[in-house]
């Protein structure tokens, strides 16, 4: 283990990134590594976002169907969730 010096300014910050209480100062640096090293996801685009809000209300509205109605090509899949299908990855 290494010591190393920091600002007050600093620790102040790296107090504000604690997720609880007395979470090691160790574990708040490694989250900060892990997250600059990580790619971020892409934002979701208005389409995408769109879609979702489709789909969801038409799971509200009860229209769904199952596997299985959609193995057979019940044609239960409405526009938005084949959308949805095309345009996901295989």
């Amino acid at each position: 283990m290494a010591t190393i010096e920091i600002t007050r300014s600093n620790r102040d910050r790296l107090n504000r990134l604690r997720r609880y209480p007395r979470e090691p100062y160790r574990t708040i640096v490694r989250r900060l590594m892990d997250q600059s090293e990580d790619p971020p996801e892409p934002p979701l685009s208005p389409e995408t976002i769109a879609d979702i809000q489709a789909s969801l209300d038409e799971i509200r509205r009860g229209r769904v169907c199952d596997a299985r109605g959609v193995e057979a090509g019940s044609g239960g899949l409405s526009e938005v969730h084949a959308h949805l299908l095309e345009k996901s990855p295989a």
